[in-house]
């Protein structure tokens, strides 16, 4: 955790204490996801989707902004629709593959151990390549607390 000296000015302290509460929040995140894929159970004994967030905490009172830590599986095959996320994403893959093609990036395939930042506004397509193994992700978002997860592109 940063100290914060005596006699510090109210916005340098302001600016140290959020950025380490957002450092802290990261690496519970991470050290979460970690647990989890060691405690998981067999990966076929999951069957239906979910998104469930397991933390949230305001990080700038003066924006708006909060962050959440979320868990995310998706069954064998599974395919969202074209969509886009309104706040910024870090997503790393537990187990499975994800398979995501992100604005003009083209396809990319992501693996059990890969990490990787999503934008708000940019629109993907994402999905489960597997037709045998589910997909477990860890995500942690930072975005307002009223605005959707995900939005729908028509």
């Amino acid at each position: 955790m940063l100290k914060v000296e005596q006699g510090t000015k109210p916005a340098i302290k302001s600016k140290i204490m959020k950025k380490s509460k957002l450092s802290s929040l990261l690496l519970v995140s991470l050290v979460w996801a970690n647990f989890s894929c060691e405690t998981s159970e067999s990966s076929n004994s999951q069957k239906e989707q979910y998104n469930e967030v397991l933390y949230s905490s305001s990080i700038d009172e003066n924006n708006g902004s909060e962050a959440l830590v979320r868990e995310a599986y998706f069954p064998p095959g599974w395919k969202a629709p074209r969509h886009y996320h309104n706040g910024h994403l870090f997503l790393y893959i537990i187990e499975g593959e994800f398979e995501l093609i992100m604005g003009e990036a083209g396809k990319a395939v992501y693996k059990a151990g890969d990490a990787l930042e999503m934008k708000p506004g940019v629109e993907m397509d994402a999905r489960n390549p597997s037709d045998v193994n589910p997909l477990k992700i860890a995500v942690f978002q930072v975005g307002k607390p009223d605005a959707p997860f995900v939005v729908p592109v028509e």
